[in-house]
């Protein structure tokens, strides 16, 4: 079994995650890494740095660009009282999140096959506590575009690499190391 840090109770559900990401990689490319431990130390260790910064918080979070379930599929096993929604348009990728959600039991996970500019127009559509988005756009337009999917007082967050950009007034960094590489959180959070 991977060693999941302070998560490994959670251990059974990553493991199983994993393994069906990566057979589904075989037949539609949403990770470029095929090797099980490199996935799991440069996609899954930093996706649950982000479930650090969430602790023990409830409320509902959007996942933008979910792809194969990074950091959404992730966050939800550990976090089960935050719910989550996952939007990705790419029919095959939304297929797979789907099937993550039914395999893993994720009653806590919705998906999407919209993209967010589409999400906002609907009807129904409804501001989130949360917001992320991994490895999809520059910082800079991630927290421009996701200001339209928060809630006043609610949090944007951005996973980044060691190429430090601007952040935007207000907002943290929290640095971590993940095996050879630096990385880190950007939040920021709307005013009330």
């Amino acid at each position: 079994m991977n060693n999941f840090g302070s998560y490994n109770h959670y251990g059974e559900a990553l493991e199983k995650y994993t393994h069906l990401l990566l057979r589904w990689n075989s037949k539609i490319q949403m990770t470029a890494t095929r090797n099980e431990s490199e996935f799991v130390e440069r996609h899954v260790l930093d996706s649950l740095e982000l479930a650090d910064e969430l602790g023990e918080k409830t409320g509902t979070m959007i996942d933008v660009g979910s792809g194969g379930g990074l950091p959404g599929i992730v966050l939800a096993i550990v976090c089960p009282n935050i719910h989550f929604t996952l939007i990705e348009p790419t029919k095959k990728k939304h297929a797979f999140l789907s099937t993550a959600r039914r395999e893993l039991k994720l009653s806590n996970v919705r998906t999407l096959a919209v993209r967010d500019t589409e999400l906002i127009q609907r009807d129904d559509f409804e501001r989130f506590d949360f917001a992320i988005a991994r490895a999809v756009w520059s910082m800079d337009i991630w927290f421009e575009r996701a200001k339209e999917l928060i809630v006043p007082g609610g949090t944007i967050f951005s996973l980044e690499a060691t190429n430090e950009l601007a952040m935007p007034e207000g907002s943290t960094r929290r640095r971590y190391r993940l095996q050879d590489r630096e990385r880190s959180i950007v939040s920021w959070t709307a005013p009330v």
